[in-house]
């Protein structure tokens, strides 16, 4: 989100506004619920157009008021060695 790749429009923190508005201040996930997410983990960057990568910096923020339950291939996340734009992409399970 935020990125105009599919035609939206350009915002740098499209994705913690998106976040906020299906997940934590609306009833699209009710108080509760369980969703599962996966997204880029690696070092912190903006793979232009394409993706964000979610890093040291960006991830606590995007969990930020979510409650992660348990996590699948975070165990094999590339840390702080890894080259900037590669990543692995665990499943979130969270509960609002």
């Amino acid at each position: 989100m935020g990125l105009g790749r599919y035609g939206d429009e350009i915002n740098p923190l499209g994705d913690f506004k998106f976040k906020n508005d299906y997940f934590v201040n609306s009833k699209f996930m009710k108080k509760g619920g369980l969703i599962f997410l996966s997204f880029p983990v690696g070092k912190d960057c903006l793979v232009w157009n394409a993706h964000r990568i979610y890093g040291t910096i960006r991830l606590p923020n995007i969990l930020e008021d979510l409650e992660v339950i348990d996590t699948f291939g975070l165990e094999n996340s590339l840390g702080d060695n890894s080259k900037l734009g590669e990543y692995v992409q665990p499943i979130f399970v969270i509960r609002k």
